[in-house]
């Protein structure tokens, strides 16, 4: 009834995704939630993180942390500017 294999034999590990190792239904992550109902929710949470980890407030502390780094390596900025053009044009 459990989410979970007892025991795994040493050939699921060949055949399985890492991610999927020890559940014995891939789908099935949570007991009291759906499948979709959980796909739904993870779908949500990554849309509202990439949201907040992309706000203009969050990519100038970023932008401020990596100073350093910028001044060693120039073409890490214009990398990290044309990311923060592309994340703009594309909200």
């Amino acid at each position: 009834m459990g989410l979970l294999y007892q025991e795994v034999d040493i050939d699921h590990f060949y055949k399985t995704k890492p991610k999927d190792y020890y559940f014995i239904d891939p789908r099935r992550r949570v007991l009291e939630i759906e499948p979709d109902r959980f796909e739904e929710l993870t779908d949500f949470m990554i849309q509202a993180f990439d949201k907040h980890n992309k706000g203009f407030a969050k990519m100038a502390k970023r932008g401020w942390i990596r100073k350093r780094t910028y001044l060693s390596d120039p073409a890490l900025l214009v990398a990290d500017l044309k990311k923060a053009v592309y994340w703009v044009l594309n909200k």
